[in-house]
C-alpha cells in the first residue's frame, strides 16, 4: 500500500506559517502526533471543505484520491495557536498606500536630481564656441576645430588663377660654382678642351647672419685765422656705442607682430645676428617705434568713420596677470587693435 510522509517536497504548497513547524515535527520519529489524524495515511487535503479550526482560506495541498482506500484525508492544526488579526486586510491596505506614497516621492526626487545632474554637466560642456565665453577661457580643453566644408563642395587646391609660393631659378644668381668635366676621356684617353652647360641647380639660402659696425668721425680743421671748424652726427646717431634702425626694427617685429616675449626676443637677437639685447632694450625700442606710428595708427582710427560697415570684436587676455580686453576694428584693406582695461560696454 502507497503511504507517502510529510516530507520537504510538500513546504511549497504551504501556504500558512502555522504549518511549517508542526510539518517537519512529522518526519523526526515514529511517535504519534496530534496535528495528524492519521499518521499512516497520505497527506491529503479536500480544496472544497474547510478545515474549521486551522484559519487558512486555501488548502495546503492539491486534492488526492488514494487509489487503494478511495479516502480523503486533511492536515489539522490544534485550536490552541496564535489568533489571527482580525484587521490584517486593513493594515495590509494601509502599508500598500504608505509603499506607493514613499515610492513616488523617491521618484520625484530621483527626476528633479537627475535635471540638476544634466545642468550641471551641461556647463561643464560649455566654451567658446557653444556660448558666449572668450576662447581664452577654454584653456587646454579645447574642441578639436571641426571644418565647416562639405566633403566634394571645393576641388582640391588653389583657385585658379592663384600665384602659388615656390621657388624659381633666378636669372641673376649672387654666385656661381662650376663643375668641370674630367680633363680626358675615359675612352680614347683624349683631352677635353670645349665645355657647355649641361644643367644648373640653384641653392637659396641665408647668408651669414652677423651684424656690421659703422663708425661716424667727426672731423675738424683749424683756420689760418686760428678758428677751429668740425662736422657735426646726424641726429641718429647720439651715443659713443648704440644699436641701429634695422636691428631695433627687428626686435620690434618679433615682440609685436610675431608675439614673441620679451626674453626670447632678446635671445633670438643673440643668437641669430650675434648683437645680444637685454629687456629693457626691446621695451625702449617699441617705445620708440610707437612714437614713430602715432601718426600713422591716428589716420587708420580716422579712416573707421567713414566707413559704411566696420567688423568688431573683444576678447579676454592677462596683462601683467589682470584681465584685459583686446578690442579690434577691421574692414577689407585696414585694422585696428587696442588693450584696454574696460570692456567697451561699460566705456
Amino acid at each position: 500500500m502507497w503511504h507517502p510522509r510529510v516530507t520537504d517536497a510538500h513546504l511549497p504548497f504551504v501556504q500558512h506559517a502555522r504549518l511549517e513547524p508542526f510539518l517537519h515535527k512529522a518526519n523526526d520519529a515514529n511517535v504519534p502526533d496530534p496535528v495528524l489524524q492519521e499518521l499512516d495515511q497520505p497527506l491529503l487535503v479536500d480544496p472544497v471543505k474547510e478545515a474549521p479550526n486551522v484559519g487558512i482560506k486555501y488548502p495546503i495541498h492539491p486534492r488526492r484520491v488514494d487509489p487503494d482506500r478511495q479516502r480523503i484525508h486533511r492536515v489539522v492544526l490544534p485550536s490552541s495557536g496564535p489568533k489571527p488579526i482580525p484587521q490584517k486586510d486593513e493594515l495590509i491596505l494601509a502599508l500598500w498606500a504608505m509603499v506607493q506614497a514613499l515610492r513616488a516621492d523617491m521618484a520625484a526626487q530621483l527626476a528633479a536630481q537627475q535635471v540638476q545632474i544634466n545642468e550641471l554637466q551641461a556647463r561643464l560642456k560649455l566654451n567658446s564656441h557653444n556660448s558666449s565665453k572668450p576662447p581664452s577661457s577654454d584653456g587646454l580643453n579645447k574642441p578639436k576645430p571641426k571644418s565647416l566644408r562639405k566633403a566634394g563642395q571645393r576641388p582640391i587646391g588653389g583657385p585658379k588663377g592663384h600665384k602659388g609660393d615656390t621657388l624659381c631659378q633666378s636669372s641673376e644668381p649672387d654666385s656661381v660654382i662650376a663643375y668641370a668635366p674630367p680633363e680626358r676621356c675615359d675612352a680614347c684617353k683624349r683631352r677635353l678642351t670645349e665645355t657647355s652647360i649641361a644643367e644648373t641647380r640653384q641653392v637659396f639660402d641665408l647668408p651669414e647672419l652677423n651684424y656690421e659696425v659703422t663708425e661716424h668721425r667727426v672731423l675738424q680743421a683749424r683756420c689760418s685765422c686760428g678758428k677751429t671748424h668740425r662736422g657735426s652726427f646726424p641726429t641718429s646717431v647720439s651715443a659713443a656705442v648704440q644699436y641701429g634702425p634695422r636691428a631695433l626694427a627687428a626686435a620690434v617685429h618679433l615682440n609685436q607682430h610675431h608675439m614673441v616675449p620679451l626674453k626670447r626676443t632678446a635671445s633670438l637677437m643673440g643668437e641669430f645676428f650675434g648683437l645680444p639685447m637685454s629687456e629693457a632694450t626691446v621695451l625702449s625700442a617699441n617705445a620708440r617705434a610707437a612714437a614713430v606710428l602715432a601718426p600713422t595708427v591716428q589716420a587708420i582710427a580716422q579712416a573707421f568713420l567713414t566707413q559704411p560697415t566696420v567688423h568688431a570684436d573683444e576678447t579676454g587676455l592677462r596683462v601683467n596677470k589682470a584681465l584685459h580686453w583686446l578690442h579690434t576694428l577691421a574692414t577689407e584693406g585696414r585694422a585696428i587693435a587696442r588693450s584696454s582695461a574696460i570692456k567697451a560696454a561699460k566705456q
